[in-house]
């Protein structure tokens, strides 16, 4: 029973490292999707990011917002995951010490 709850805690670490790893929207500039570029200002005529030269024209080549990464959120979700592990590694090995090895 102690493993479900040990993988239920690393799934939930894991949800919460990938939240902070992806980072919360700080503004709503246009981004290039190919550099990470901020595209705020520039003109429309131009078809081509400064920075990389990927065509901005094309459909799914700029994003909406900068991000910010939460460093709290991804050291939570560490956390999280490391007692998970450390905790199932625990549990197998009280389980498997009990095992009886030399009638195998």
């Amino acid at each position: 029973m102690l493993f479900f709850g040990a993988v239920a805690l690393t799934v939930v670490g894991l949800v919460v490292a990938c939240i902070g790893w992806r980072g919360r929207r700080i503004d709503d500039h246009p981004v290039c999707r190919g550099c990470g570029f901020d595209l705020y200002g520039l003109s429309h005529n131009n078809e081509h990011c400064p920075e990389c030269g990927r065509q901005v024209g094309v459909v799914r080549s700029v994003r909406t917002g900068n991000r910010k990464r939460r460093p709290a959120l991804i050291a939570l979700g560490v956390m999280l995951m490391l007692i998970a592990v450390g905790g199932g590694a625990v549990d197998q090995w009280a389980h498997l010490s009990e095992v009886n090895w030399h009638a195998h």
